[in-house]
């Protein structure tokens, strides 16, 4: 991804930057997560403790839905170590 939106937490650009431009539900997805948690001043386990836990497992069924989806049509996706990273730190 080439423009990321200023204030996003770390994890979020890192990501972000190995999504391919064809993820599009992925890419906003992920920068409208990484922007919460940057207007919330980067308070991410507060910030989550908020969030449906079911919420949080929808979002990671969609982008792993997806990179699937990128895959079988021989495309990269994104690391499954980068995204499985992501999800421990918000506890799935």
């Amino acid at each position: 991804m080439s423009e990321l939106p200023d204030g996003l937490p770390d994890e979020f650009k890192a990501l972000l930057n190995q999504v391919p431009p064809t993820m599009q539900a992925t890419i906003h997805v992920l920068t409208g997560l990484g922007a919460s948690i940057a207007a919330s001043k980067g308070k991410v386990p507060e910030f989550f403790e908020v969030l449906s836990p079911l919420l949080m497992g929808l979002v990671a069924g969609m982008v792993i839905i997806e990179n699937e989806t990128e895959r079988l049509q021989e495309r990269p996706g994104i690391s499954w170590e980068r995204f499985g990273a992501l999800l421990r730190e918000f506890g799935l």
